[in-house]
């Protein structure tokens, strides 16, 4: 029996308990990528894997035998190697709810008032405030010499320790501007936003009737937040069209609050890099996401992916986070925040899965603090990266319109290219590896202007 038929025909079952999440069955496929794949074409919840020893963590509620049989019928063969059944409970009392994130922000500004913008994306559907934190060294004026760098967390409502790490940036570029020099740096040359909590709904979910859910408050099923942005909405399977699915990607693309909310950041600030944080497993993924694809800039995208897996020492002491796009070392992806990002306005982005399928998504409260020690250098280094080779340019007042968009292309053997738009303050900022480019702007009166300009190790800036 085809594979498509026999996920048709049992699929429905299959969502009628995913959202129960009570237990947690971890089995080692024989075929992993084919097991990977038919867990994700019946909706099922994957937590976690652990990428090198193949084994994938699977939520489900008591009947996992079932799960098996379903996964037998398909002819996908699997080692069951742990069944622990999950009680549900709220986390460590000392992760963060949304009352207390509201809470912490509104300190950060009143402590550091000439260098932090607090302000509001808009609220969820519950009516819950959705915080970014601005911090440069002139926070409440817009520098257009200044890229753009966002740091976001907390898109699915279970993975506490996202927050951590995203209050934990806010605070050591803080507490440490006028001691370390470097981060002075950081912060006087950049406009550093940061989302601590994006999924404020679920994550009171979490706290008072399900510690394990995973997506928003939309009715009494959810929407995954990170399958509902525009670009490939629904496209490749990496999606489910079933409210109760773990997966949901909502009734159209865009739909959710807190979508419209990081859409809406991104659109006005056009950042440089983001970093979406999630956890667990250990992956630095980078676009696209649907099997078979990558970005035009592959090459540094990939290449800089690589180097932040190098840097992020995994629990187990070592530096080997493992980088590749979603369909590469997971399952296919559509409608997720990195995709649209890149797609729709060039943004480098990333989703670092943290910690390890030993601390899984609530980890001990006392495994904070090294996990935020092990994400700095992966942070740190895109504030580092974004003064390093690249193009910075600024259009000139007629030419700054939203239909003008730059083309930067290669020469020579390079065979680099990329398109962009700027900024409202006609400012754009492209990421290179050193070399010769020609930077070609394409006007709305169709007048074409074009520059050459070559590219070392620094940032070059140019006006067209």
């Amino acid at each position: 029996m085809r594979l498509s038929i026999v996920v048709a025909s049992i699929l429905g079952w299959a969502l009628s308990f995913s959202a129960l999440a009570d237990t947690i069955v971890s089995v080692k496929f024989k075929d992993y990528q084919r097991g990977m794949m038919t867990l994700n074409q019946l909706g099922i919840d994957i937590a976690g894997v652990d990428y090198k020893k193949r084994i994938v963590d699977v939520v489900t509620h008591e009947g996992q035998g079932d799960v098996l049989k379903a996964l037998e019928v398909l002819g996908v063969e699997l080692e069951v190697l742990n069944v622990q059944m999950k009680i549900q409970s709220a986390p460590d009392d000392k992760y963060k709810t949304p009352e207390e994130v509201t809470t912490i922000v509104k300190k950060i500004e009143a402590d550091f008032p000439s260098l932090v913008k607090l302000s509001t994306l808009g609220t969820s559907i519950e009516g819950r405030e959705i915080w970014v934190i601005k911090i440069s060294d002139n926070a409440h004026e817009n520098e257009k010499s200044e890229p753009a760098i966002l740091f976001n967390a907390m898109h699915h409502a279970r993975e506490v320790m996202t927050t951590e790490v995203a209050l934990d940036i806010a605070n050591e570029l803080l507490t440490k501007y006028d001691t370390d020099a470097k981060v002075k740096s950081w912060v006087d040359n950049n406009e550093i936003y940061i989302v601590p909590m994006l999924n404020p709904d679920g994550n009171h979910r979490v706290w008072t009737s399900n510690n394990m859910w995973r997506k928003n408050a939309r009715g009494d099923y959810g929407v995954d937040i990170n399958r509902n942005y525009p670009y490939q909405w629904g496209a490749c399977n990496g999606s489910s069209g079933f409210q109760w699915s773990d997966t949901y990607r909502g009734a159209s693309a865009g739909s959710e609050p807190e979508t419209k909310a990081l859409m809406k950041l991104v659109g006005e600030i056009k950042p440089v890099f983001d970093i979406s944080y999630h956890s667990y497993s250990e992956l630095v993924l980078y676009p696209y996401s649907c099997e078979g694809e990558h970005v035009e800039t592959h090459e540094i995208v990939a290449g800089l992916g690589k180097e932040l897996a190098s840097i992020i020492k995994s629990d187990n002491g070592g530096t080997d986070y493992e980088p590749g796009t979603s369909w590469e070392v997971l399952y296919g992806v559509d409608g997720g925040d990195i995709d649209w990002m890149y797609h729709e306005h060039g943004v480098i982005p990333y989703v670092i899965e943290l910690n390890s399928r030993s601390a899984g998504f609530q980890p001990p409260y006392s495994l904070v603090a090294p996990t935020l020690v092990k994400q700095r250098p992966g942070w740190g280094k895109l504030l580092d990266r974004v003064s390093e080779s690249s193009i910075r340019g600024y259009l000139s007042e007629e030419n700054i319109n939203a239909s003008t968009s730059i083309t930067v292309e290669g020469l020579g053997d390079n065979n680099y290219k990329s398109v962009h738009k700027a900024k409202v303050d006609g400012s754009f900022h492209v990421i290179v590896k050193p070399g010769m480019y020609s930077v070609t702007i394409n006007t709305p009166n169709l007048e074409v202007i074009k520059k050459e300009v070559t590219v070392g190790k620094d940032r070059v800036e140019l006006t067209l």
